[in-house]
């Protein structure tokens, strides 16, 4: 299945490394209550899907808001069905995650959904092999189908200098 994940360009995503998820920037975003919020729940969520090594995908391309501010890089990853820990609500993992009434036995999905949604997000396992991993380099800001127009200098990646 094709999947897309945006990370920092110095996150080597086939590094066989474990991910240090206390990174990221929802771990570590300013206000005091959303980062309190993620940090209590995230872990709840690792239990339920029994790892803590995943990276979060979109199931379209497009799905993304891309930020001047945010400096990421774009990847698609064409994966195996058994590289999926789960599929979820996007919605309600927000509703959850805010105290907006969300409810665990509603966050995933009970199947493979048979197309891609806005509203329906993936957990992959880590580490990925090679062959699945495709890098996009640096999307332009604002809402695509991802746009890969993005000149060469932009690529700042580690995958995409080594090539």
């Amino acid at each position: 299945m094709k999947l897309w994940t945006f990370h920092p360009p110095a996150f080597n995503i086939l590094s066989a490394e474990r991910i240090d998820y206390t990174l990221g920037q929802f771990w570590n975003m300013a206000d005091e209550y959303k980062r309190r919020r993620y940090r209590a729940m995230l872990p709840l969520l690792h239990e339920r899907i029994q790892s803590d090594q995943i990276l979060w995908c979109d199931t379209v391309s497009d799905a993304k808001q891309h930020a001047k501010e945010i400096d990421e890089i774009g990847w698609e990853l064409t994966v195996p069905d058994s590289q999926i820990a789960a599929f979820y609500h996007v919605w309600e993992w927000e509703f959850i995650l805010w105290e907006l009434g969300g409810e665990w036995d509603k966050l995933f999905l009970k199947s493979t959904p048979s197309n891609g949604e806005y509203e329906i997000g993936a957990l992959v396992r880590y580490p990925l092999e090679s062959q699945w991993v495709k890098c996009l380099g640096k999307p332009l800001p604002g809402m695509a189908p991802y746009d890969i127009r993005a000149s060469m200098e932009n690529w700042n990646c580690m995958r995409c200098r080594a090539e």
